[in-house]
């Protein structure tokens, strides 16, 4: 099961597509044994300037100075893509820039983070991450991907973030105040993830748009077939 999320940055030429498209998981078809939510919100300041370099631009009117100028840069945006092996109960996983995976495992009564890749510290999220630019060359991009790799037991969860959303998550963990049996438990409508994201903003997450993706690993039991 292969499944997909990116964040298109701010400040980069496409950004102006965010109000019809905002950035989400792309997650394609997958088996019974796993059960992926995603939830995604743009931030209303973002919103309001994004709508309306959109309506410009499809009345063909220009784009402020500024949007010009970045225009002529290209788009740039973090990618994090996971494939899931149901049957040998393992995951791979590809990053380049901040999106994170974190891997929580279900064993015993208390979940734990066994594995956030690519970054392990809130404190190690910044304003100026490597992305990927659609003026790339091949070899610089190269250079900057990472792989990582694990193993999952039934229960286990992954949860695909954007950056201000993993950045949040790890610094909660990290002051032993975690939301993992939260996430498991209760995550899994609009309207909670509204509510989580109405409780962070309150609570240290930074306003910005959030993509959260959780999947549920459920071993995959294959009857052998009769020879």
């Amino acid at each position: 099961m292969p499944g997909r999320i990116g964040k298109l940055a701010p400040q980069s030429a496409s950004a102006w597509r965010w109000p019809t498209a905002p950035p989400k998981a792309v997650l394609p078809s997958y088996g019974p044994c796993c059960w992926p939510r995603a939830m995604c919100e743009v931030s209303s300041p973002g919103r309001s300037f994004l709508r309306g370099c959109s309506r410009r631009r499809l009345a063909g009117r220009p784009l402020p100075w500024f949007a010009t100028e970045k225009a002529e840069q290209g788009a740039f945006a973090a990618f994090l893509g996971v494939e899931i092996d149901a049957h040998k109960n393992r995951w791979t996983a590809l990053a380049v820039g901040d999106c994170c995976l974190v891997h929580v495992d279900d064993v015993g009564k208390r979940m734990r983070a066994v594995e956030t890749f690519p970054l392990q510290r809130s404190s190690q999220f910044t304003m100026s991450p490597y992305l990927i630019g659609s003026r790339s060359d091949d070899e610089s991009l190269k250079d900057r991907i990472q792989v990582s790799k694990g193993s999952l037991r039934d229960g286990d969860m992954l949860l695909l973030a954007t950056d201000a959303m993993a950045a949040w998550l790890l610094k909660r963990h990290e002051e032993g105040r975690p939301l993992w049996k939260w996430l498991y438990r209760k995550l899994g409508t609009p309207e909670s993830f509204a509510a989580m994201v109405a409780y962070g903003r309150k609570n240290g997450l930074r306003n910005d748009d959030f993509t959260l993706v959780r999947v549920i690993h459920h071993d995959s039991r294959v009857e052998a077939k009769e020879s």
